[in-house]
């Protein structure tokens, strides 16, 4: 077991779809800053869920060898603390979130999560002026690369990043994973000021994410 903190898109609908406030994911092209793949980590509709676990994405396990991307070789599950930037803030942990390898899910049945992905993306207001069938087929080229069963994920009421902590740094802005020492003191106290919110809520639908439109 390995411990990580993990940088998410900002959403102000509970990271349940995707909610346009997303203002630092770069997808060229030809949508800047539209969505972030994260958006749907929180999501419990029935097509997200495939043997009792909820697959979704997370940046830090793309397979790619960046500094700040998990290794590879890291299949097998991980504690993973979520945060944010601008604003800077913690906002949940998922308890044995599994790394997967490409092909885990079977593409035929994941279709049907996409097209749900391609109608919640419509209503994003500043979209409409995009190209849909690009937008459509980067959708349909997304794939899972994580999973956890539903109730490993516990949402905070959001908190701010201490000082000085690793996850607050302007280094850290783009979306690299920290590993934690799961029995060090920092990971501890993080854990120590969290407030959960009542089981089953996911992650936080906070006002203070809802950034200026685009």
């Amino acid at each position: 077991m390995a411990c990580y903190y993990c940088r998410i898109c900002n959403n102000n609908l509970g990271w349940a779809r995707p909610a346009g406030v997303t203002n630092s994911v770069a997808i060229n092209p030809p949508v800047e800053g539209a969505y972030g793949y994260e958006e749907w980590l929180a999501d419990s509709a029935p097509a997200a869920l495939y043997g009792g676990y909820k697959y979704g994405w997370l940046e830090p396990y793309n397979p790619a060898t960046k500094p700040g991307y998990i290794p590879t070789p890291a299949i097998g599950q991980h504690d993973v603390i979520l945060y944010t930037h601008d604003p800077h803030w913690f906002v949940g942990i998922i308890k044995n979130c599994e790394r997967i390898p490409d092909g885990t899910v079977p593409r035929n049945d994941f279709r049907t999560y996409h097209r749900q992905m391609q109608r919640q993306l419509r209503l994003i207001p500043f979209l409409a002026a995009f190209d849909w069938p690009v937008i459509d087929r980067l959708v349909d080229n997304h794939w899972p690369n994580m999973r956890f069963r539903p109730a490993d994920l516990t949402g905070w009421v959001p908190f701010a990043i201490p000082a000085g902590h690793p996850a607050g740094s302007r280094e850290q802005d783009h979306y690299w994973a920290l590993e934690a020492d799961c029995n060090g003191a920092e990971w501890h106290e993080t854990l120590a000021q969290a407030v959960p919110l009542p089981r089953g809520t996911g992650l936080p639908v906070d006002p203070a994410y809802d950034l200026p439109p685009r």
